[in-house]
């Protein structure tokens, strides 16, 4: 799936505190609706998730976790415009949101991207999936149940939602995508005899 800068239309409204001592900002196309990106559909190639969904201090209760997935290199390039371009949002709307004016230099120190990179691994978007709410289907395009294995060991095509800007007291920001449909491929493990 081609993504191009035009696709960028995004606005982002004033925050509000939450319970946890952060807060966070609707970001909404211009025309108000929510912004739905598809990572990976079935004519592109699949995304895996390193690590299957988790949270750290997760109880068997906890339903909203973390799912990292690999990217490729056409989602982490349109990925990181929509990394440049939020900055450039955020840094216009600084006193709103940071309470100060603030550079776009400023801005982007303390923004914690999409694309995630660590030495030895390969590039990762973080998403939220909640499993009460998530959408899974099979390749056939039938519903499905959220794999035992939490989508680790499987090929995946995801769509997600940019659910909101957060903000942090310690000055640390970032956007939250939550996936809310995953067409899955688990893998079949081979018999090692």
């Amino acid at each position: 799936m081609q993504y191009s800068p035009g696709d960028l239309d995004w606005q982002i409204y004033s925050p509000t505190s939450n319970s946890k001592g952060g807060r966070s900002a609707a970001v909404l196309r211009k025309s108000g609706k929510p912004i739905e990106i598809t990572l990976a559909d079935p004519t592109t190639e699949p995304l895996r998730s390193p690590f299957g969904a988790s949270v750290y201090g997760e109880s068997e209760e906890t339903t909203r976790l973390n799912l990292d997935l690999n990217l490729n290199n056409d989602i982490e390039k349109w990925l990181r415009s929509a990394d440049d371009y939020i900055v450039k949002q955020a840094s216009r709307s600084s006193t709103t949101l940071f309470k100060k004016e603030l550079s776009e230099e400023e801005v982007r120190k303390t923004y914690v991207p999409l694309v995630r990179e660590k030495e030895g691994w390969a590039p990762k978007v973080r998403t939220k999936v909640n499993l009460n709410k998530v959408r899974v289907w099979s390749t056939e395009r039938a519903r499905r149940e959220v794999p035992e294995r939490l989508f680790k060991d499987c090929n995946l095509w995801p769509k997600v939602v940019v659910k909101s800007l957060w903000l942090m007291g310690t000055g640390a920001w970032g956007l939250s995508l939550e996936c809310i449909d995953i067409m899955i491929a688990e893998d079949q493990p081979e018999c090692p005899w």
